[in-house]
């Protein structure tokens, strides 16, 4: 690793020891503690000085703020803060269509070029779309077309069967014997 990292790394580790954190190591073992630690963040890690050192003395920052005892490698990479992203620049103004798109759109437009003998060319699609289905019924002609089918007159009034004024025992005596069955 290089060298702005080991220097980065002792000098926050010998910040952290001038706090005199609980089981902090002994100082004359302050080297071999560099030694492991630079080993344990250098470990399927790279690191950039552009990107990482004023995110390294932060985090030695939060952890002499926050600990209480000698904090380890994996305490650092805890309060090591996110990596800034750089926004990409959004794009300038509308792109031309390649000529890709537009031999696609000029493929699609040849397709419904005569629906139902009227030319889409001179006109936007959805209006030319339009005027080649046919309408669909509102309601009065629904009810029309299902009440004729099943054979009924629009003048007759049907009776509704899930009324209860049209149950059998709810019609008066007369009514109500037509119903029956007579042997």
């Amino acid at each position: 690793m290089s060298d702005w990292f080991e220097a980065e790394l002792r000098t926050g580790l010998a910040s952290l020891m001038t706090l005199c954190l609980d089981r902090s190591p002994p100082h004359d073992s302050v080297v071999m503690t560099a030694r492991e630690w630079w080993a344990s963040l250098t470990f399927e890690r790279s690191w950039s000085p552009e990107r990482d050192t004023d995110r390294i003395r932060e985090a030695f920052l939060r952890l002499g703020r926050d600990s209480i005892r000698w904090p380890t490698p994996r305490d650092f990479l805890v309060a090591l803060p996110p990596t800034k992203q750089q926004r990409l620049p959004r794009p300038q103004g509308p792109r031309e269509p390649t000529p890709h798109a537009l031999k696609c759109i000029a493929e699609i437009k040849s397709m419904f070029e005569d629906v139902d003998g009227w030319a889409i060319r001179s006109q936007p699609f959805y209006a030319a779309m339009s005027h080649s289905f046919p309408r669909r019924p509102g309601p009065t002609h629904y009810h029309d077309a299902r009440a004729a089918a099943a054979g009924a007159h629009l003048d007759e009034v049907e009776r509704d069967p899930l009324d209860p004024a049209n149950w059998p025992e709810n019609q008066p005596e007369e009514v109500a014997r037509e119903d029956v069955d007579r042997p």
